[in-house]
């Protein structure tokens, strides 16, 4: 398995499950029976079961899961390099406010 950088949301996940087994082990055995699968993956990673659920069904029906979206930025100052046109965009922004 190849070393990847993850990203805070992954590390909370990861924390998520490390906290949970942790618990397990204190209690010598699975907090949740073994057949409530998805109600122990919500367990542990802090989610709800209908979102377990949903992605469950989504990977049936799908074979893989979709990659989220980039967000693009939707500043329309912030995409412009050049300060003498930003600076134009700001004033007229500030005009018309």
């Amino acid at each position: 398995m190849t070393g990847k950088r993850l990203s805070s949301h992954a590390q909370d996940i990861v924390s998520n499950f490390i906290e949970y087994f942790a618990l397990e082990k204190e209690n010598g055995g699975p907090l949740i029976s073994l057949n409530g699968t998805e109600r122990r993956v919500a367990d542990a990673l802090d989610v709800t079961r209908r979102t377990v659920s949903k992605i469950k069904t989504r990977k049936e029906r799908l074979g893989v899961l979709p990659k989220s979206p980039v967000r693009q930025n939707h500043d329309p100052i912030g995409k412009h390099r050049n300060q003498k046109t930003c600076l134009s965009l700001h004033i007229c922004v500030m005009l018309t406010l």
